[in-house]
């Protein structure tokens, strides 16, 4: 596994003339932002302390009540395939030192639902991250893709390429219009609360399909996922590993051996089920030792499944 792999990653000026962005260089961070890493990352803490919510439309932020989950709470999502779209073949587990391949068939499910962010935050800095579609208009990436304390609290513009391929864009470009993360992540930047969500003001996911989504209270060592997304040094490229989950840190956390490096932040850890393709956890940090997703649990479940409704 690729030691010390960042989070973020940022815009240099290769990568910007290949996605056609502008950028003085003034403004792109030289230094790779590190993970968040936090004593209470390896406490029991659940997923959600409560909602915060950005909008690009009033420039104003919000905290959204939580409601209280039913017993009865489904414990599972279906994943949508639109008509017309294919199906990639099903995947298989790589092993090696770097077990990470290309996907260049990006408009096949589920790689049309996955694709790569472009932030921009309020001090000018930029970053690429990994988001994926959730419903028509909500996208679950990672909490620190949206919200920076050291670069000015919320990111002033995101920028989603479904399905990038390289300097191709074959479906569309969207920007977010409001943002979601954890109350307490924006308290403290606390890793156990590192989840995040865009809104969008089409229905992106008709035309991308999207991921469903799977909690548990029972153990998941053992189960094999893939995680998928886009690393910074690989210039919008799509690319992929699998493995086994390792170990796990409460309800917070999931750990895994996969090579992930900056940019994949975001991404889908999943599984394939039945045809269905189930996302349990949101890659977020990097280890010495091994790679981590925040745990999709009930309470971050519920939130994620009812944004199916915008």
């Amino acid at each position: 596994m690729k030691k010390k792999a960042k989070i973020l990653f940022p815009l240099f000026g290769l990568l910007l003339s290949i996605f056609g962005i502008h950028v003085s260089a003034e403004q792109i961070p030289m230094p790779i932002r590190e993970p968040l890493p936090s004593n209470e990352t390896r406490s029991n803490a659940v997923s959600v302390s409560g909602i915060s919510s950005y909008s690009f439309t009033d420039n104003k932020e919000l905290e959204i009540p939580l409601e209280k989950i039913p017993k009865s709470v489904s414990t599972n999502s279906e994943a949508f395939i639109p008509r017309g779209v294919s199906v990639e073949p099903m995947f298989r587990q790589i092993i090696g030192v770097d077990n990470r391949t290309r996907v260049t068939n990006t408009t096949s499910f589920p790689n049309s639902a996955i694709g790569q962010m472009v932030i921009t935050f309020p001090n000018n800095k930029q970053y690429v991250g990994t988001t994926w579609m959730e419903g028509n208009k909500v996208a679950v990436t990672a909490g620190h893709t949206v919200y920076s304390k050291a670069d000015g609290g919320w990111a002033k513009r995101v920028v989603f390429y479904p399905g990038r391929n390289g300097g191709l864009s074959p479906l569309g470009v969207y920007y977010a219009t409001q943002l979601y993360t954890d109350t307490k992540y924006v308290a403290s930047e606390n890793s156990n609360y590192d989840w995040g969500m865009l809104r969008f003001a089409t229905n992106v996911g008709a035309k991308t399909g999207y991921f469903g989504a799977e909690w548990t209270s029972s153990s998941q060592v053992g189960l094999n996922i893939t995680v998928r997304g886009y690393p910074g040094e690989k210039s919008g490229q799509l690319w992929t590993a699998s493995g086994n989950i390792t170990g796990q840190v409460g309800y917070a956390k999931t750990n895994y051996l996969i090579d992930t490096t900056g940019g994949q932040s975001g991404a889908p850890a999943y599984y394939y089920v039945s045809g269905n393709y189930r996302a349990v956890g949101i890659h977020t940090n990097s280890y010495s030792s091994y790679n981590q997703a925040q745990r999709i649990d009930s309470s971050l479940f519920k939130i994620i499944n009812n944004a199916r409704s915008w």
